[in-house]
């Protein structure tokens, strides 16, 4: 995250890149105006994110070319903004291990990614499943202590 703002200028501009010259290795001169809400610093975003990964996403981004530049999803001035770094909340909204709920605020059940509990799409739908399941139990439990 912490080069993604250095690369964006430091002043929270979007950092974007050109798909060709980020696979080039070069930087980008001018971007175009209009696609991206947003000011966007025209950067390399190579130097954003571990080697291991930038290799990886030229080698993925090379064969998204090949297979996709003649339906025009993809070309050398494809426009490529920030990097996504994070892979959880970088907080967590405390909760009991078993009824989920909040340790708190009663009736709150924080879950998914925003509360710190997942780190993506499926483990996100996983812990939700989980919240649900745990709050139904917990409100058939009260139910039957109301009488």
């Amino acid at each position: 995250e912490r080069a993604a703002f250095h690369a964006g200028g430091s002043d929270y501009s979007i950092p974007a890149q050109r798909l060709g010259d980020y696979l080039s290795g070069n930087p980008s001169k001018g971007l175009p105006k209009g696609l991206v809400f947003g000011q966007c610093t025209p950067t390399d975003l190579n130097g954003c994110l571990p080697d291991f990964i930038t290799t990886a996403l030229h080698h993925a981004l090379r064969g998204l070319l090949r297979s996709h530049s003649r339906d025009g999803l993809f070309a050398d001035d494809t426009l490529l903004t920030g990097i996504e770094s994070r892979t959880s909340a970088p907080l967590r909204v405390l909760r009991h291990g078993t009824s989920f709920e909040s340790c708190n605020t009663q009736g709150l059940f924080p879950c998914g990614e925003g509360a710190g509990y997942s780190g993506g799409i499926v483990s996100s739908a996983v812990d939700g499943v989980n919240t649900a399941m745990a709050l139904l139990k917990t409100l058939v439990q009260r139910r039957a202590l109301d009488g």
